[in-house]
Parts: structure tokens; sequence; C-alpha cells
């Protein structure tokens, strides 16, 4: 999972690095898929949640891209506040949980299994 600060659409170099060991790792498979999933909190609006969510997404699916990741086998999916990880009205709860709105999950399968 890549965690984004609030805002946030550019990776960063914890993501780069994070990435990098899925590079390293997706070197080992003849065969398999990635699937990304983007995240948002569900505070602010939505449509600009789901813009944000989505731009998220294709910087990582760049990024794999540029590193010699084929198209065909990146899937993408970006949910906004339509499908936060977590929710919570109250302002604790939603600090403690903060981190886990901001994401994209990087799912890695291997095709021959």
């Amino acid at each position: 999972m890549l965690l984004f600060d609030s805002n946030e659409k550019t990776l960063n170099q914890e993501h780069i690095s994070r990435l990098s060991k899925v590079l390293d790792t997706l070197a080992i498979f003849e065969s398999y898929s990635i699937k990304l999933l983007g995240h948002t909190d569900d505070l602010g609006n939505g449509d600009y949640n789901l813009e944000l969510s989505k731009t998220r997404a294709e910087a990582v699916r760049n990024y794999l891209l540029e590193n010699g990741i084929m198209p065909e086998n990146i899937q993408m999916r970006f949910f906004g506040e339509l499908q936060p990880l977590f929710l919570s009205a109250k302002p604790e709860a939603r600090k403690a949980t903060e981190w886990a709105s901001q994401i994209v999950c990087v799912i890695v399968r291997n095709k021959n299994r």
C-alpha cells in the first residue's frame, strides 16, 4: 500500500522505494497481473475525491510503465470516497485511521497459480 498525504497526488521517495521492491519481485514471475486501487476519505467534494483517487492510481501506473511493466498487465480502479477503507464521523477515530483512506493499493497476482 502506498500512503499519500492529504490532497497529494504525486509519488514521493517512499512510494518509489516500495514500487522498486514490487518491480524486483515481479522479475521472478513469468506471468503476473497488477491491480491498482485508488481510495480517498469521505471528506470534501465527491467529484474531487474521485479524480484524486484516479490521479494517484495513474501516478503509480505511469511509474510502473516507465519501468518496463506492460500495460496489459495493469488493471486500475479508483473509488474516491465511494469505498473508503475506514469511515468514521468522530474526529478522534478519523485521525486514527486517516492513513487508510489516502492510499493506492498495489495487488500483484502470479497468473501461473
